[in-house]
């Protein structure tokens, strides 16, 4: 995924009628009410075949300057690099019957590809939730029931948005003889 910046002081199109060669450094001055944190994920940006190219090359946070080095004059981005977070979506889905009867206290289980778990169980109607869970990952869902089987107990799923379609249904109930 190619970095996420937003632009942050603006753009500028530097230009010289002067002869130059070799490298040329293009300093920009930040304001006093800059934060440390902000400052570090400034960047200045160049125009290079029409793709704006990260060309910082030097940033001092007590002069409040950052500096590119660049070989040509082209407009310019300052810029501020933006982490990306991973959004949190809700991901939830319904336990039935063969006959579409919702069972409910059936224990299911998110696992993450670091092997946390997350459990809870179906309410009344067979429907269950997770919140909160980090978007565009890998998951395995899996399901176990006292009263229950079901030969299709875990379901692999990349989650990238809300969805409610995490669904199991049980083969048979299972008598205790009680």
């Amino acid at each position: 995924m190619p970095p996420i910046y937003s632009n942050y002081g603006g753009a500028f199109n530097i230009r010289t009628n002067a002869a130059y060669s070799g490298d040329i450094d293009v300093c920009f001055i930040t304001p006093n009410t800059v934060s440390s944190v902000t400052f570090a994920a400034l960047r200045i940006l160049h125009n290079e075949g029409g793709s704006l190219v990260d060309k910082t090359s030097f940033s001092d946070f007590a002069s409040r300057r950052i500096c590119g080095r660049v070989t040509s004059l082209s407009p310019f981005v300052f810029a501020q690099f933006l982490s990306p977070t991973a959004a949190s979506v809700t991901v939830g889905g319904r336990v039935t019957t063969a006959a579409g009867r919702g069972i409910r206290n059936v224990r299911v289980n998110l696992t993450d590809v670091n092997g946390e778990t997350q459990t809870t169980l179906t309410g009344k109607f067979g429907f269950y939730r997770f919140t909160d869970v980090p978007a565009g990952e890998t998951y395995i869902f899996s399901v176990s029931a006292r009263r229950y089987a079901f030969s299709q107990n875990a379901q692999v799923r990349s989650i990238i948005e809300e969805t409610n379609d995490v669904n199991f249904t049980a083969d048979n109930e299972i008598f205790d003889g009680l």
